[in-house]
């Protein structure tokens, strides 16, 4: 994503209020709602010292607005963090929260900032997504200037960088006017190795790739064709009951394994979004709720395959939605689940303008 770096300017608060920043720009009040996003990110990361480091940056942003246009070092951060109730030793910070050793606090702060790195460009999206909807014209982004020598350390600061156009479609519109209406947001997605790595970026079908895809769905139906005729042919030779019952079973099994497993790609190739086979699924969560998207890359003239993860907070009791298959009663379609009551509180899922609306009619009430 490039960056279009914004001025961080306050606005007249007698003009803009609280949310100066929709308008204006403002560091402090951008500083203090990723402060909100970022909260629960405390119970789901591995590495906490890069979320304390980024909220530790938004709190001394938004609580030192002239310092905060021009950053802080690294023992400022480190005093700030153990304050929170990091160890001291580990920031270089003594008891009475002085530095004692420069070094460490540097070291400390600099591991943290790599991590922190990390995981901002995973999370950034839905950063993005979440102030866009809110209003802003730009999203926060933590930085640093690299300095040198005593005199002219390193800061790190708060950016503000431009938001780009959003999707102002009339679903999106009139979504957002429904009070029970659910905004999907963009989760970051943790896979190391295999297929799914590749796709997290976005995987271009063209060339053999298209073709490829194209003979996968192929095969697919050509295996449950093929099941179904064997079946049929061998029904009508069998000479006992059992042989045909046999003959049944294997050919159904062998079907429904085929369309298990490849099934997904034939649904993508109708929908353009479908459920990620069960090998891409995250086993410990509870919910199969990644999803394959195909997205139109217009400048290259071809479509890239994404793996990719949506998450909603119910509007009606404020518990996660999760994607899921519709079932029977929405069959052929994706839709909201909410985690509290799946059954109950359930809603559309457009992956283009990533909304949703109630199918419940007395979810309305």
């Amino acid at each position: 994503m490039e960056h279009s770096e914004a001025r961080l300017a306050a606005a007249p608060a007698s003009k803009q209020g609280e949310e100066t920043g929709k308008t204006g720009f403002d560091g402090r009040a951008a500083a203090r709602k990723l402060l909100d996003i970022s909260e629960e990110w405390r119970d789901t990361e591995s590495k906490k010292n890069a979320v304390t480091l980024l909220r530790c940056l938004c709190e001394m942003t938004a609580e030192s607005p002239a310092q905060g246009n021009s950053g802080f070092t690294n023992q400022e951060l480190a005093k700030c963090l153990v304050r929170g109730g990091a160890r001291a030793s580990v920031w270089g910070v003594d008891s009475h929260g002085k530095i004692v050793d420069s070094d460490s606090a540097r070291k400390a702060v600099t591991s943290a900032w790599k991590d922190l790195q990390e995981l901002w460009v995973r999370k950034s999206p839905g950063v993005e997504e979440r102030f866009r909807d809110a209003g802003w014209t730009c999203f926060p982004r933590p930085d640093s200037e690299i300095g040198g020598g005593r005199s002219n350390p390193t800061k790190y600061v708060i950016r503000l960088d431009a938001i780009s156009e959003p999707d102002d479609t009339p679903e999106h519109q009139a979504s957002a006017l429904n009070p029970l209406a659910v905004r999907y947001y963009t989760e970051d997605l943790r896979v190391r190795r295999g297929a799914g790595a590749g796709l997290i970026k976005g995987f271009p079908i063209s060339g053999w790739r298209a073709v490829v895809a194209g003979a996968l769905i192929f095969v697919v139906v050509a295996l449950m064709a093929i099941a179904a005729w064997a079946a049929l042919a061998s029904i009508a030779q069998a000479s006992t009951t059992g042989q045909a019952v046999a003959v049944v079973l294997v050919s159904v099994l062998g079907g429904g394994l085929s369309w298990w497993v490849l099934g997904p790609l034939e649904k993508l190739s109708r929908n353009r979004v479908a459920l990620a086979p069960f090998w891409m699924q995250r086993a410990t969560s509870g919910w199969d709720d990644r999803l394959l998207e195909l997205r139109p890359d217009f400048a290259r003239g071809l479509n890239r395959l994404y793996l990719i993860h949506y998450s909603a907070s119910c509007p009606i009791c404020s518990s996660p939605v999760h994607v899921a298959a519709g079932g029977r009663e929405f069959y052929g379609r994706l839709v909201g689940r909410c985690a509290a009551a799946p059954s109950e509180h359930v809603f559309s899922f457009d992956h283009v303008t990533r909304t949703g609306l109630p199918l419940r009619r007395h979810s309305h009430l």
